[in-house]
């Protein structure tokens, strides 16, 4: 554990232990280039981190800090870095002394013992920061680097600019249909989007995959064309693209002829994915050229050609590709439900003796690492315009309020949100401009006459009823638009708990499960051991079998469910979450509460819901005079101008109408009944956000005392097991006790996590209906139920 630093924020430790030549360590990656020379500025600007130094692993040099045993302390470090090196995350790499080019200060401890090679068995660890999402062994390391060679980044800030481009090419094309650089702009960004939704699917992330072809099919479907052309001038990623689309129907109809046509022609020019998929074509006519497509593209990197192969270090063709990745966007998305497991849970229980069979294990299933290789398109001639914030990818999102952040950039339902509202700003705008004049203009041509006469007519309106009460509309519905924005912005944060409160229940079940099914696995050799002394009965082998059977089963359920969730916040903020990231509070944290009479107080004088209620009351009644107003004679001053065979004339004057027209009684009893439904729906809201307060107080409340009810039970039945293990020693407890203690023990563990869960979910809305600023309410969540 390493780390002298001079960046807040890194891991305060000193340079630790000798790292040890062969084995293993998490390291942080801050460039990597072709050429050393370009890494020697930035090494300098390192010195003072530990192990600063530039590695060579293949063609490509790295600029790499530090050796960490924990993935943890790596990741801080890699965020420390984040402000000098945004490229900056944490990956494992073996230590090779014989690869590292240069350093910088003092790279080893003073004494100079040399670095000792090690043959010694290697443990277990986790998969790359960059895509893995199954244990790995250490020995694999290599091929896990090569394996993310070569693909897209699936990177939220990535994903941001490429929206920013949609929309400045969008405004363009707006301004002129006939902007062929926009429209290029777009099939380039359609190209990008393709890499990474070929990315997505090799990490097997479904929902970011499901995401990001809503967002081509909602804003690039009309690329298609370019595309083509694109794809007949030989562009290999616009052919690769259009493979992609047309294999997953994305806004063209699926085809797997025209998709196998498209990779053909990108694998011939040597696009990586396409020679995989290509390959995959031809695998029942020509397996011969499938097999070389294949191992072409897992010499390459790609994840699922090595799949394909069995393993490509087994094969001397491919292990002669050693090329270490490009780096990838800090820290890297989330692992997979499997990897969230501890490796405890995997183990079967040993077989009982005589005709008792083994109890079956739980596999982990393993999902490829990402790859891809697209770079994100230049704009033609003009450049998005800056945004005020910089978002982290969303991998790195471990507050609530960092998701938050990253789900307003990139959820559809809130960009429908943002859409709704200017709809809302141009009908308050229109309502301003109630009395401004009107010009118009007239060319008529008589049978009688030999030239045509022009009429300019120009009226301003000076008394007028309509639009005196049109122009009062224009306050409330700035108002209106921007409470419906707020409530959507209350919506948004309350679906991103929802998803997170999902994911913390299905992993803390996980968590429960495997430490029930380690113990079910002790109780097992105890009940084994004692059934071959002759002490034990068989009956105590067969429940034990039988609870650890329900316990597999209910972890494979859970595994499902965090899978699930998982994808629900990708959906929402456009990655999974970090790993790591929502982990519950072992100490529930008491907070405070204000009185009932302050939150309804504050709910019920700046609660979106109410002031929308209020203001659609207040345009319900203007509406209403406005439609009474209709009866009333309107003044206006009018200047006309004509012209008739070279003769101009001009007047002013006053003009007065009277409107007599029937429907406007009707329509004043209308607006009168939609006000009077107004007012009774903003009473109804009123009443329903006092109701909501006093409930959700009560439920927070009652929650806080569970909770911690719920804690203390965790240790009592903590105790009642150790009780009953001592107890079935001794022989005054049977191996029944014992099991339904354990069960017990996981009941209550899970339970915690459950009213943790709906504590946070009832407070926020709590702090929602009084009116509270949402990244302010998410900020206290966070305290709450992740202690940061």
């Amino acid at each position: 554990m390493l780390a002298v630093v001079a960046l807040a924020g890194m891991p305060d430790a000193s340079w630790g232990a000798q790292p040890v030549a062969g084995r293993d360590y998490y390291s942080v990656q801050l460039r990597s280039t072709r050429t050393s020379a370009v890494l020697q500025e930035s090494l300098a600007l390192v010195a003072d981190q530990p192990y600063a130094r530039i590695d060579k692993r293949g063609e490509l040099y790295a600029l790499r800090v530090g050796f960490w045993e924990s993935r943890e302390e790596a990741e801080q470090a890699a965020r420390a870095l984040l402000p000098k090196f945004r490229d900056a995350y944490a990956r494992i790499a073996s230590y090779r002394p014989d690869a590292i080019v240069a350093t910088a200060g003092e790279q080893t401890p003073k004494s100079s013992t040399p670095l000792p090679a090690t043959d010694a068995p290697t443990q277990e660890i986790e998969k790359p920061i960059a895509a893995m999402a199954a244990p790995a062994p250490v020995q694999e390391a290599a091929a896990v680097e090569k394996a993310v060679a070569g693909l897209a980044k699936l990177d939220l800030g990535y994903r941001r600019e490429l929206l920013g481009k949609i929309r400045e090419y969008r405004k363009q094309l707006d301004a002129g249909s006939k902007n062929e650089a926009a429209r290029q702009g777009l099939a380039e960004i359609a190209v990008a989007y393709a890499g990474q939704i070929e990315a997505a699917e090799v990490l097997g992330e479904d929902g970011l995959v499901e995401a990001l072809s809503g967002r081509v099919r909602n804003d690039l479907a009309d690329t298609r064309r370019r595309l083509d052309q694109m794809a007949k001038r030989g562009d290999r990623g616009a052919q690769a693209a259009l493979g992609l689309l047309y294999r997953r129907g994305i806004a063209v109809g699926k085809d797997e002829q025209k998709a196998c046509h498209y990779y053909h022609l990108a694998s011939e020019q040597g696009d990586v994915a396409a020679m995989y998929h290509y390959g995959l074509c031809v695998a029942s006519q020509d397996k011969e050229s499938s097999d070389r497509l294949l191992l072409r593209a897992a010499n390459e990197g790609h994840p699922g050609a090595q799949a394909r192969l069995k393993r490509p270090e087994e094969n001397p063709q491919v292990a002669r590709a050693e090329v270490e990745p490009e780096p990838v966007a800090a820290p890297a998305p989330a692992p997979t439900a499997p990897e969230q497991a501890a490796p405890v849970a995997q183990d079967a229980l040993p077989a009982p003796a005589q005709e008792i069979p083994p109890i079956p294990t739980t596999p982990t299933p393993e999902v490829p690492p990402v790859a891809d290789r697209r770079t994100p398109p230049a704009p033609p001639q003009t450049t998005s315009p800056p945004t005020s914030q910089t978002f982290l990818p969303a991998s790195t999102a471990t507050s609530l309020v960092l998701a938050f952040r990253a789900a307003k950039d990139f959820d559809a339902q809130y960009r429908g949100a943002l859409a709704e509202k200017s709809f809302n700003d141009s009908a308050s705008t229109a309502s301003q401009l109630a009395y401004t004049p009107q010009l118009q203009y007239s060319q008529q041509q008589y049978d009688y006459a030999n030239a045509s006469r022009s009429t300019w007519t120009i009226t301003q309106p000076v008394v007028s009823g309509d639009r005196f009460f049109s122009y009062r509309q224009a306050g409330p519905r700035a108002l209106l638009a921007d409470s419906t924005l707020a409530q959507r912005d209350q919506d948004l944060a309350q679906r991103l708990l929802r998803s997170v409160t999902e994911f913390v229940r299905a992993r803390e079940a996980i968590r429960a499960l495997e430490n029930q099914i380690g113990l079910l696995k002790e109780q097992a050799s105890q009940a084994q051991r004692m059934f071959d002394l002759g002490r034990g009965t068989i009956i105590d082998v067969r429940d034990t079998a039988v609870r650890h059977a329900q316990a597999s089963a209910s972890r494979l359920a859970a595994l499902t469910r965090l899978r699930v969730a998982e994808n629900q916040f990708a959906a929402i903020t456009g990655s999974p979450p970090a790993k790591g990231a929502f982990a519950i509070v072992e100490v529930p944290r008491r907070f405070d509460l204000e009185t009932e009479a302050r939150y309804t107080r504050d709910g019920q004088s700046n609660n979106p819901q109410i002031t929308v209620a209020r203001q659609n009351e207040r345009i319900a009644e203007l509406e209403a005079q406005r439609a009474k107003a209709a009866l009333l004679p309107t003044l206006s001053a009018i200047g006309v101008q004509t012209e008739s065979a070279g003769i101009s004339n001009r007047f002013a004057g006053v003009a007065v109408s009277f409107p007599l027209q029937g429907q406007t009684v009707v329509q004043i009893s209308s607006a009168r009944a939609q006000a009077e439904r107004a007012r009774e729906q903003r009473r109804q809201t009123e009443q329903g956000v006092q109701l909501d307060i006093e409930r959700l107080r009560a439920l927070v409340e009652s929650g806080q005392q569970e909770l911690t009810i719920r804690k203390e039970a965790i240790g009592a039945g903590e105790l009642a097991l150790r009780a009953n293990l001592m107890g079935q020693q001794a022989g005054v407890r049977t191996s029944v006790d014992v099991l339904n203690s354990i069960q017990t023990l996981a009941n209550v563990r899970n339970d915690y996590a459950n009213t943790a869960a709906t504590l946070a979910e009832n407070y926020l809305s709590l702090l929602l209906q009084s009116a509270y600023e949402t990244n302010e309410a998410l900020a206290r969540i966070q305290q709450v139920l992740f202690g940061g």
